[in-house]
């Protein structure tokens, strides 16, 4: 009887700008075991990807483990899978960076382990129909997709077996599915059982690929996978039933052509839970309580593969901070690729700066940073970070800017023009349309963008946050011992892991307390009038109402002026309640001193009073780490002798008649100095957010709360004036 053979395809991938700390620990827990492992099992064929972020670092901090795996390969027990180098998003990349993604990741493959691969790893199986284009063009035979892709094309078999072949405009590609029950048991189902469920599928070829973080990185995965022993038990049972399953690479399984199950044409889709994930919180949660209605019904299993929730690309429109990440790489991708077709090699090849400015984009394009689910993702501001300075850095080496300039284009594509200030130490856009306000700064000699902040927003799991922060209360009353939720059950009698989406979640009890959400994204320099009587308290707690709203300030561009002191001019007439206010509001750039100056001219426009009030202006800055020694406030005025918690960058309080203040990184050498004029009160908090990972609930520190604001009292035929200098000094 013939054999049930098993595609055993392992990914793993740490993302551009982790900790080098994670790193190391994801190599001493998972990667070396798992490499170590194989090396024991050689009756065990398997396939492993490793994505470009991680090769670099194993490269330069462990390449005997590199020699390890090249050794595996050349005596034909692994086959490298390959992909794109910095594990993107291919479908929302222009076609070069794609393909180049793709071609890099080969030859990179050939050099480290002396195999060009064959297939691809797609990051988070997230699959377009116009794939096949790309990946054919790139020489990608084969592609791995979980099979909820092929159920929600019609597929309606148990398990998904074999492969499948699915094409774009003539160009074709192989599709394995991978199986969900195999993802699922596999580590966390007896291994013996495992194995067995393999061996009853006689004479198909089964695919599994899941992540190699679940071997060791993954809550209570270490103790599972290697104290007990459940890889070892796996790898041993699969070489005591040899008779029933074998197990073969994915280029063997495409080379069945018994095991092909025809043509395909696959929708639009990842797994289940990103299509939850992808969606605005509302929808979200509509969506999660139709599914227990279908699951309570005995519906869901029918009906899953149809209610499918949102793509990834909405993440683009739930998340401006994960846009503007993304139009920032198709910027610096159009300023690469006119600097390559630029280079006098070209096409026959580029040379050395444009091909590390390129490098440089790749880097920027790795997706974890743009989208959030069960991890940190976006919400973790050291990978956003590392994607925007890549970012800056690639944009920076192909256009150094010598002369200062002005230009005006939709850039950020929210249908109306920014303003965007140009030059070789600075590069700020401005929004006329909300407020007149700033949504990038990058200090481009530190490749830096101080305004990279996140905004505090509804997120379908929030409605958790209370119920795990109680237990967390109710568990230190019982001497630090947690409860479980009535519903769930963390480990199962037998010891073995829950799955990760299944745990108990942690919480800090004090996270409802930071369940705040923002009216606008966290630009900088938001414009409002406050009632005279406004106090720090009312705005540090979330009860300070306006009496004109930034999204009021909404300006037009009267002029914009290029030259050495590059410039934008703004007017908007704003509704108040002393009647219209004629509001002017102009940025300049100076760029020998590395500053913009802000002036704002108020006058009402019918020539009578306004006010009582207070003119503020609203910034949020992230330098990261807001209890981070080496970064923090200064405050020179001798009034202002704080105490060091004060200086924090995490701190909140006010300051009355503040002229001059500064924000200070110690660990990327620069600061910025703040001065108004006139002298102006200054009110600080810290912005906190609170996400799901893998561990639980989180309170994440994503920047500094700012909030300069001046007395308004206009006599009648008057006006008022004021001004902030913002200087970036390098140390």
């Amino acid at each position: 009887m013939s054999k049930a053979k098993l595609v055993f395809v392992i990914h793993n991938h740490q993302p551009t700008g982790n900790f080098d700390e994670v790193f190391r620990s994801a190599t001493d827990a998972c990667y070396e075991p798992f490499v170590a492992a194989l090396e024991a099992n050689p009756h065990v064929k398997a396939a492993l990807h490793y994505t470009g972020p991680l090769l670099e670092w194993l490269e330069r901090n462990s390449p005997e483990l590199l020699l390890r795996v090249r050794a595996l390969a050349g005596r034909g027990q692994v086959e490298v899978v390959g992909g794109a180098w910095y594990e993107p998003m291919l479908c929302v990349l222009p076609d070069r960076d794609a393909i180049g993604q793709i071609r890099t990741m080969r030859a990179e493959c050939v050099r480290l382990f002396g195999r060009a691969p064959a297939g691809m790893w797609l990051a988070e199986r997230v699959w377009d129909p116009d794939l096949p284009r790309i990946l054919a063009a790139a020489g990608v035979r084969y592609v791995l997709l979980d099979d909820t892709h092929f159920r929600c094309a019609g597929v309606q078999d148990e398990w998904v077996s074999g492969w499948y072949v699915t094409e774009k405009a003539g160009a074709a590609v192989a599709v394995l599915p991978i199986a969900k029950q195999l993802r699922y048991a596999i580590p966390f189902g007896a291994a013996a059982g495992t194995v067995e469920t393999i061996a009853l599928r006689r004479g198909e070829i089964l695919t599994y690929g899941d992540d190699g973080e679940k071997f060791g990185v993954w809550p209570g995965t270490a103790e599972w996978v290697w104290g007990k022993g459940w890889l070892r038990d796996f790898f041993r049972i699969l070489g005591e039933r040899s008779d029933a399953v074998e197990t073969i690479h994915p280029s063997e399984a495409i080379a069945d052509r018994t095991a092909m199950r025809g043509r395909i044409y696959l929708p639009t889709a990842s797994y289940q839970e990103m299509g939850e994930w992808s969606l605005p919180a509302a929808a979200g949660r509509r969506l999660i309580a139709l599914r227990s209605r279908l699951e309570r019904d005995g519906l869901w299993d029918d009906a899953a593969p149809f209610v499918r929730g949102g793509i990834w690309q909405n993440f683009l429109a739930k998340y401006p901070e994960a846009n503007r990440m993304h139009k920032r790489m198709l910027r610096a991708s159009r300023k690469v690729q006119a600097a390559v077709e630029r280079d006098p090699l070209h096409p026959r090849a580029i040379g050395p700066d444009n091909a590390r400015a390129r490098l440089e984009l790749y880097r920027g394009q790795c997706n974890c940073a743009y989208w959030h689910g069960l991890f940190g993702g976006l919400y973790l501001p050291h990978l956003r970070s590392a994607v925007q300075s890549h970012l800056i850095r690639a944009e920076a080496m192909v256009d150094p800017c010598p002369e200062p300039r002005v230009s005006r284009e939709d850039w950020d594509l929210d249908g109306a023009d920014e303003v965007i200030i140009e030059s070789a130490a600075l590069t700020v856009i401005v929004k006329p349309h909300i407020s007149g306000a700033l949504e990038a700064f990058d200090i481009r000699e530190r490749a830096f963008d101080p305004l990279d902040t996140l905004a505090r927003r509804p997120e379908v799991y929030h409605a958790d946050v209370a119920e795990a922060a109680e237990r967390a209360r109710a568990g230190a009353a019982l001497g630090g011992r947690p409860l479980p939720p009535r519903e769930a059950v963390a480990e199962a009698v037998n010891g073995q892991p829950a799955s990760i989406h299944d745990r108990v979640r942690k919480a800090d009890a004090r996270l409802p307390d930071l369940l705040r959400y923002d009216d606008l994204p966290k630009l900088c320099l938001l414009d409002r009038i406050l009632p005279p009587d406004a106090s720090f308290d009312a705005w540090d707690g979330g009860a300070l109402r306006a009496v004109v709203e930034p999204t009021a300030f909404a300006y037009s561009v009267e002029r914009s002026e290029a030259g050495p002191a590059p410039a934008v001019g703004m007017r908007a007439a704003v509704a108040s309640p002393w009647g219209p206010l004629d509001v002017t509001k102009a940025i300049s750039l100076d760029p020998a001193d590395r500053a913009l100056d802000v002036r704002w001219t108020i006058a009402p426009a019918g020539g009578g009073p306004a006010g009582p009030a207070r003119f503020a202006t609203g910034l949020t800055i992230n330098l990261p780490g807001g209890s981070d020694p080496m970064r923090g406030y200064a405050f020179d005025e001798p009034q202002f002798a704080v105490a060091d918690r004060d200086r924090a960058l995490a701190s909140r309080g006010a300051l009355p008649g503040v002229r001059r203040f500064r924000m200070i990184d110690g660990r990327l050498q620069f600061e910025i100095a703040f001065a108004a004029d006139p002298c102006a009160d200054l009110w600080r908090r810290p912005v906190e957010t609170v996400s799901q990972s893998e561990e639980g609930f989180e309170a994440v520190f994503q920047g500094s709360d700012i909030l300069i604001a001046w007395p308004l009292d206009i006599p009648p035929g008057g006006r008022a004036s004021f001004g902030l200098r913002i200087g970036v000094a390098l140390r």
